[in-house]
């Protein structure tokens, strides 16, 4: 349901330190690779998590910018940590709070897997926000006369 409900809306994809041949075969088994458009397997690269290259790679894969995309995984360092070192958002599942100085980065806390369409969903907001507030208007040069 809650897989279902971000794929509807978002493009989806997997970033796990296991090996390639047995990430994928889980996934189909249960019966949810049809909603990630991209697997990224540190055993297929040659590094694990936290690099940063991992995180770098899906999102190269999936065509997005790492900063207006979000992370959602349960390790403070190995996926908040890693996914925000290159302008991730990350979203911690399994977290009532996380202060902020446990993590050392900002998270977006879900205690269970069906808020995190919700968290996903404040984040993309704020980004939008955002973006609506940072155009810059330059000014037009003066020549001088």
């Amino acid at each position: 349901e809650t897989l279902e409900a971000l794929a509807e809306q978002y493009r989806l994809g997997v970033v796990s330190d296991g090996q390639g041949s047995f990430v994928r075969a889980e996934l189909r088994e249960l019966g949810i690779s049809r909603y990630f458009d991209v697997v990224v397997v540190a055993g297929d690269l040659g590094y694990r998590k936290p690099d940063p290259r991992l995180f770098r790679h899906a999102c190269e894969q999936l065509g997005i910018n790492s900063t207006g995309a979000a992370f959602v995984g349960t390790d403070p360092e190995r996926d908040a940590r890693a996914s925000d070192s290159i302008g991730m958002h990350p979203v911690l599942v399994g977290y009532r709070s996380v202060p902020e100085e446990l993590v050392g980065v900002p998270v977006r806390p879900v205690r269970e897997l069906p808020h995190v369409p919700d968290a996903v969903a404040s984040i993309v907001a704020r980004l939008r926000t955002q973006a609506t507030h940072q155009s810059v208007v330059q000014p037009a040069s003066r020549q001088d006369a």
